[in-house]
């Protein structure tokens, strides 16, 4: 007597593998809608980062009924080393825009001065941007607001490469300061 087998059921090799192939196609074809949408959410962020600056701008107007200086800064204070307190001109205008974008305290930070490095006391207002490089010392010597990165002063969209410790922060923006008049 001849038995029959049951009837098994299942997927054979042949469609196992056309399945996996349009599921590949699929994800072949969701892959850039994906990357898409990420670059139009990095676009969006960029955006509201010049939005917030532009606010900060203004309300610094409505507090100070004046914009940023194009360069703003301190004197030396008497009897320091120039490269410890002299930033005078030499400082951007994102720094007095610090408090306007929700950084008040390293904008205090930075104006409360009396910070001590390994080469003497920072004035208020903190030193030139390039401090303490100008005698070749090491980046552990850095003024340490100068080392910060401000999220709202980068574009994600922007290939910024990250700042090893103790670098400079970064910065995606600029500020043309127009025709003196």
């Amino acid at each position: 007597m001849v038995r029959k087998l049951p009837w098994r059921r299942g997927f054979t090799l042949v469609e196992l593998l056309v399945v996996i192939a349009i599921i590949g196609v699929l994800v072949g074809l969701l892959l850039p809608a994906v990357q898409a949408a990420r670059e139009a959410a990095r676009r969006m962020q960029c955006t509201n980062n010049l939005k917030q600056i532009g606010l900060a701008i203004h309300n610094y107007e409505s507090t100070f009924k004046r914009l940023p200086n194009k360069s703003g800064g301190t004197a030396s204070l008497a009897g320091s080393p120039e490269r410890l307190n002299g930033n005078y001109n030499r400082l951007s205008p994102f720094v007095p825009m610090l408090p306007f974008i929700e950084q008040t305290n390293l904008y205090t930070r930075i104006q409360a001065g009396n910070e001590t490095t390994a080469l003497g006391v920072v004035a208020p207002g903190g030193p030139s941007a390039w401090f303490p490089r100008i005698d070749g010392t090491t980046t552990a010597n850095r003024y340490f607001p100068w080392t910060v990165s401000i999220p709202s002063y980068q574009c994600p969209s922007d290939n910024i490469i990250p700042i090893a410790t103790g670098e400079h922060g970064t910065n995606s923006y600029a500020v043309n300061m127009g025709d003196l008049v």
